[in-house]
């Protein structure tokens, strides 16, 4: 058989034919054309798909696949751990001479890009990326010095300011598409794995009663709303007890709906009633701007790589976050007594969607009244929402945590009163999603706790029964704010520094500071943590800088032996978690890496196994009573982590260890483990936190022979010491006691 010129077309989040360049370039590159999918959701590490977007891939897919078959052609499926090694081993069955694909925004996904491009251009593969996602590329809208800009309503102005206009979308290629030769195998799309379990595949049938993922169906969507919702979007677009908006985002996510598409039917329908003499240009222009959000997200994901994962301004990195895990549960399963809150956590957990301004104030409650940290809430969404986008949920959470420069101040709440009164003023929404509120008036249905007996009795509600009472008090969430700020002021930079005509705000911070400035591209950045996991290829394989190949940006990306970026498990809601391997009873405990996310007053610690066993015995010294020290320093100085090991079998070298740490990390945490062999195991472990006022030192000791209790009251005494330091207090010492009385 001779060998075909193949070129693969790569989908990933482009599932449609029309307005796809990728697809179009191929064919038009006059080679036999494969469309691949390949599913490999672990080398996304902590923000693998959750189980909604996972439904919604599923036929996503499956619409793909039905229409290019009525095209003559078929969609070749594939599972891979990784999806570039999936890529590579299907090009060398087919014997591919070009692949395309289509750009992708997230910093994961531009790592894995660039080093598709250099891998198969080393092999002498030619390979094409698209814009197939935005209206204009990051690189392309710039401020007058060639910076990005980092406020919206800068960015958006430039963009409605731009020369040229944004690309027309491509039509659908018409007639047959070639044929896919049958010997190359592919699974169907049933026989994918999508779910974890049948138990998690089965809770997501309800989701077929609510959506449907066909590009058809977004079209016609779209549609509706263009005669239906646009010429009122103006005045009803924060409704939220009515359909206001397209609901189009799991769509757009997908890619089963182009923005240019989107883009050019709302400019379409202004020309038209502008011709008629009507003026709807406000209600147009205000969706064009919903649409800007979403392209300022992946704008910002893209010049800065850290956003999902800490704060863009510096001094907000600072705040005192309460780690209550109990509030957490609360809001996650819609119980904090408030009811537009309650309806909205219930809404995102039953469809995977609800109202942007529910978002919003759900958002703002988690963060302002209950004080906890707002990568909590985003990873909660991530796993709930039918439509994550880390790049839009990344902006969404740090513009509610005040964490941009054109955000609300950090000591800024929303007052809860006024958003029921003007968003759902009669309490449909609420009545909808939290039905045992459903027979409250219209005065009490959003504070049922003002009720008086008699009208919650004739309701049915119970408060602190089957409704609860608010878990927080407006005066206490205040207060509690209040207090955070002072915090996040006496960090903040000057008053005096101002930013540029781009909006970007920041000034550098002091050297002494414990916080790096956000922009320093020659500086670590630990997003590359979510890629960093157990089971990801990236461990070993990244280049010491990515440079982006059309612009010569870089993506803020380093990782070195000395500088390895490390994430702990993917735990839902932060805290402290430990995985042990058991050997011989619990005496002996296998090695751990930790994760450190700086706090003023109180920390949070997460722990994990380590998968580099090899890495952590370099460079130790061995023999008896010597100590044994492992790891390294992670962004020494700068408020990241350091990590080390002792074993010993002599003594407790503990002290001397983190002496050790504390001399080659200053301005670092410290997270240690010494043990002592023998039938009476002691284990201590220590944290500190090296702060403007000196050090924060707490220990444990544990007489017990289980490693893992051990761990655990080592962790509980050294957040005592934490707090204690946080008060005002000296060095904390806590031991047995203190485990004994937080249990």
């Amino acid at each position: 058989m001779a060998q075909l010129d193949v070129a693969i077309v790569w989908f990933r989040r482009d599932l449609r034919l029309y307005d796809n360049p990728a697809l179009v370039a191929a064919l038009n590159s006059a080679r036999t054309v494969i469309p691949l999918y390949i599913w490999a959701p672990e080398e996304e590490g902590q923000f693998q798909p959750g189980r909604q977007t996972r439904w919604w891939s599923k036929y996503s897919v499956l619409y793909l696949a039905q229409r290019l078959e009525q095209l003559g052609s078929r969609l070749i499926i594939r599972r891979a751990r990784e999806s570039v090694e999936g890529l590579k081993a299907f090009i060398s069955e087919t014997g591919a001479e070009a692949v395309f694909f289509s750009h992708l925004y997230d910093s994961i996904s531009m790592v894995r890009d660039q080093q598709v491009k250099d891998d198969l251009r080393s092999n002498r593969i030619l390979v094409s990326s698209f814009n197939a996602d935005l209206l204009y590329e990051p690189w392309e809208v710039l401020d007058e010095q060639q910076q990005p800009y980092t406020t919206f309503k800068a960015y958006w102005d430039r963009c409605l300011a731009m020369p040229y206009a944004p690309p027309l979308p491509l039509p659908e290629p018409s007639g047959p598409l070639p044929a896919v030769p049958e010997h190359y195998s592919s699974l169907s799309v049933q026989e994918v794995d999508w779910f974890f379990t049948r138990e998690q595949e089965a809770s997501t049938e309800a989701l077929t009663h609510r959506w449907d993922p066909a590009g058809s169906a977004a079209v016609a969507r779209l549609e509706a709303f263009l005669e239906q919702g646009l010429p009122g979007f103006e005045h009803d677009r924060a409704k939220t007890d009515r359909e206001s908006t397209t609901m189009l985002s799991p769509w757009i996510h997908f890619g089963s709906i182009s923005v240019r598409h989107i883009y050019y039917r709302v400019a379409q329908k202004h020309a038209e009633w502008q011709a008629g003499g009507l003026d709807k240009g406000r209600s147009c222009l205000d969706f064009l701007q919903q649409m800007g959000y979403r392209e300022y997200s992946r704008y910002l994901a893209f010049h800065f790589p850290f956003i999902t994962e800490r704060s863009m301004l510096a001094h907000l990195r600072a705040v005192p976050w309460r780690l209550d895990q109990d509030a957490f549960k609360a809001w996650r399963q819609g119980l904090t007594g408030y009811p537009l809150v309650d309806a909205g956590m219930r809404q995102l957990w039953s469809m995977g969607w609800c109202h942007n301004r529910v978002r919003v104030v759900a958002s703002h409650f988690m963060v302002k009244h209950l004080l906890l940290p707002w990568q909590w809430g985003l990873k909660h969404l991530w796993d709930c929402q039918i439509d994550a986008d880390l790049e839009c949920d990344a902006l969404g959470w740090q513009y509610v945590s005040g964490c941009l420069s054109d955000a609300h101040p950090f000591s800024y709440m929303i007052d809860m009163e006024q958003e029921w009164r003007r968003f759902d003023p009669q309490g449909h929404y609420v009545r909808r999603w939290l039905p045992v509120l459903s027979q409250l008036p219209n005065e009490y249905i959003h504070q049922p706790w003002k009720a008086p007996p008699e009208v919650l009795e004739e309701a049915g509600v119970e408060l602190g029964f089957n409704y609860p009472w608010p878990i927080i008090s407006p005066d206490a969430a205040r207060e509690g704010v209040a207090l955070a700020s002072t915090v996040v002021e006496r960090c903040a930079p000057s008053s005096g520094s101002s930013g540029s005509s781009s909006g970007t705000g920041y000034s550098p911070l002091p050297r002494k500071e414990p916080y790096r400035p956000p922009t320093d591209p020659s500086l670590m950045s630990s997003f590359l943590a979510a890629s960093q996991l157990e089971h990801s290829a990236w461990r070993e394989k990244l280049p010491p800088l990515y440079i982006h190949s059309a612009t010569g940006h870089p993506l803020s990306l380093r990782h070195s032996a000395q500088q390895r970026p490390m994430w702990g498990p993917s735990l839902p809601h932060g805290g402290i978690a430990a995985n042990v391997q058991h050997e011989s009873g619990f005496d002996h405990m296998g090695r751990f890496y930790g994760l450190y996310k700086g706090r003023m007053g109180q920390q949070q610690m997460l722990l994990g196994p380590a998968a580099a066993a090899a890495d952590a015995k370099r460079g130790m010294r061995q023999g008896s009573g010597s100590r044994e020290l492992s790891g390294g320093t992670f962004g020494a100085g700068s408020g990241e982590l350091s990590y080390s090991q002792v074993d010993s079998e002599s003594g407790d070298n503990g002290a001397a260890m983190m002496e050790d740490i504390s001399s080659s990390a200053a301005g670092s945490l410290g997270v240690g483990v010494a043990r002592r062999t023998g039938s009476s195991s002691s284990s201590r472990m220590r944290w500190w936190r090296r702060t403007a006022g000196g050090c924060c030192l707490a220990s444990a000791s544990s007489r017990s022979s289980s490693w893992v209790l051990g761990l655990l009251q080592a962790a509980l005494a050294a957040l005592d010491g934490l707090r204690a330091r946080a008060a005002g207090g000296a060095v904390g010492q806590c031991r047995r006691g203190a485990w004994r009385r937080r249990r």
